[in-house]
């Protein structure tokens, strides 16, 4: 996989020009095992096992180019990132029927996983001088992380259901979560005799320990009164969190009140509104507790903070959907706000393209909305549709000792008309456009997307089948387009009637383009990312059906 990015910081004004070659290699294993035991109609039970297990390795020769010493100065990369994460999760379901008017429900949930991300990075210049006591005679700085994290999660949840009428229930909910991790991590130089030099000093390495409990009970009382239905509900919980690093033992209790609430207004069968409301808490996870660096790229360091406080949300949708069988159309609405007190947010020190942060609970609430409509309309021969998206959210940072507010505002909108023939070719038309706007302090950039597409889809001939699909897209900024590309691919298959063969051929990328273009945003920098895609390639397919084999065989025996 190869990418080019051009990524400038908003604090520190640099320019940064980035190529890089990826070799990557995923190995993954998965085992997964089912049973059910239903005795009777009024108990069933079910238990799944699932077994992942993988080997990541990626290679990637960087070159970077931005600002030393007054000059554009290009430096050369190697990096080496490898793991073999596994996780067990088991679960446990069971449902219980005492009579119509007293149910039960349980669920246990047990996971194990253990997760050993090593990363490498070889580096021409001398990197955070003031972080990493390096052994400076050395042809190039080859510096290594290794981490190791391991998870024992265990949940368990019973529902209990009283029916006090056919339109009116109470829901009494018990439940724990009981989470244990530990962290461990440490960051070494090898030197070009490949002998391994630690790092000693304490704020370099790791070995933490994280335990988070969460005991609690719940109540909802749902009826429903004419077109309404209301389902209010307060969750109590129990929260307890301890953190052990450095000789030092950080415990944590407290309690939580969570109200939430669910109306739905059903105005027909077809069509609904439905509004929701909750708050929780979200607690984070070891990786931003660890007090020692973590060297998470080849100019990036991140410190955790062991006094993080759980963030405190307040979420709010409202959902409306219409579909119609007599007139053939639907239309679908969405709102939605969140708001987000205490959230975990960085504190950032940035020098040229080189950042140290750490994690902090930010002062500033951080706020985000969502609005999205879309209209379907379909009548004998013809389809089409329209839709609107914009979301919008905003937050605050302390980069170089300032706080600095960012916000991201994205808006999308989609038109298609397509044929709706049973025995003929159908055409599809489109075009999508959507406007990112992304703001840091008082730097603004806005990228645009033009996106027109056509869509063929053919049966011919008794048994032959055509697919092709043709986008074409037009990116650009405020000041000037930066590519165009497209994206044509087509398959035809052919199956004769009644048979268990298909041959078929497919092609993509039949223009043979070169590259796509994305844009991202965070707290100090905008990158405008362009992917080296595949060039065109063909694949011949050749499929037989064991299972209309099978399916024959029940035929005849009926």
């Amino acid at each position: 996989m190869e990418e080019k990015n051009t990524r400038r910081y908003t604090v520190s004004n640099a320019l940064e020009e980035t190529s890089e070659y990826t070799a990557q290699e995923n190995e993954q294993q998965l085992y997964k095992f089912t049973t059910e035991y239903n005795p009777n109609e009024n108990l069933q039970t079910e238990y799944n096992l699932l077994y992942k297990t993988s080997n990541q390795n990626e290679i990637s020769d960087l070159t970077t180019i931005s600002g030393r010493q007054g000059q554009r100065v290009p430096e050369e990369i190697g990096q080496f990132r490898n793991q073999t994460p596994y996780s067990l999760n088991q679960e446990l379901r069971l449902y219980y029927t005492h009579n119509e008017d007293h149910i039960f429900s349980f669920e246990a949930q047990h996971l194990t996983q253990e997760e050993d991300p090593f990363y490498r990075a070889i580096k021409q210049f001398q990197p955070f001088g003031d972080l990493l006591d390096l052994n400076l005679d050395q042809n190039n700085f080859n510096i290594n992380q290794e981490r190791q994290v391991k998870t024992d999660k265990i949940e368990a949840k019973l529902d209990y259901y009283y029916l006090l009428s056919p339109k009116a229930n109470l829901n009494f909910t018990f439940g724990i979560t009981d989470v244990k991790q530990d962290f461990d991590s440490s960051i070494f130089q090898i030197l070009d005799n490949n002998s391994r030099q630690d790092f000693l000093e304490s704020r370099l390495n790791n070995h933490v320990l994280f335990h988070f409990q969460d005991a609690y009970a719940a109540l909802h009382y749902r009826f429903i009164s004419g077109i309404f239905t209301f389902d209010p509900g307060v969750t109590l919980h129990s929260y307890k969190t301890e953190t052990r690093q450095l000789g030092n033992s950080l415990i944590n209790n407290f309690t939580f009140f969570r109200p939430d609430f669910r109306v739905l207004l059903k105005f027909k069968d077809s069509e609904t509104l439905r509004l929701l409301y909750r708050s929780t808490r979200q607690f984070t996870d070891i990786n931003n507790l660890a007090e020692g660096y973590i060297f998470r790229n080849y100019n990036s360091f991140f410190q955790g903070n062991p006094n993080l406080e759980a963030a405190f949300f307040n979420v709010a949708n409202l959902n409306y959907q219409s579909i119609n069988i007599f007139n053939f159309t639907n239309i679908f609405a969405n709102l939605s706000y969140s708001i987000r007190d205490s959230a975990i947010e960085n504190t950032t020190r940035i020098e040229g393209i080189n950042s140290v942060r750490s994690a902090t609970n930010s002062n500033f609430p951080r706020e985000t909305y969502g609005a999205s409509g879309r209209i379907d309309k379909r009548s004998k021969n013809f389809k089409g549709g329209i839709s609107i998206n914009y979301n919008y959210s905003d937050f605050n940072n302390v980069i170089n000792g300032s706080p600095t507010a960012s916000s991201n505002f994205t808006q999308r909108y989609r038109l298609n008309l397509a044929t709706n023939f049973r025995s003929k070719p159908n055409i599809e038309i489109g075009y999508s456009y959507s406007i990112r706007d992304y703001k840091t302090g008082g730097v603004e950039s806005k990228f645009f997307t033009d996106a027109p597409y056509v869509r063929l889809d053919a049966y011919f001939l008794k048994g032959f089948v055509f697919n092709s699909r043709y986008p074409y897209n037009v990116y650009r900024n405020q000041d000037q387009t930066l590519n165009e590309y497209r994206f044509l691919e087509a398959d035809l298959s052919y199956r004769p009637e009644g048979s268990q063969w298909e041959f078929g051929v497919r092609a993509t990328n039949l223009f043979n383009d070169t590259q796509i273009n994305q844009d991202s945003f965070n707290q100090f920098s905008f990158t405008t990312n362009s992917y080296i895609i595949q060039p065109r390639y063909i694949v011949f397919e050749i499929t037989y059906d064991i299972k209309a084999i099978a399916g024959k065989a029940k035929e005849k025996k009926k």
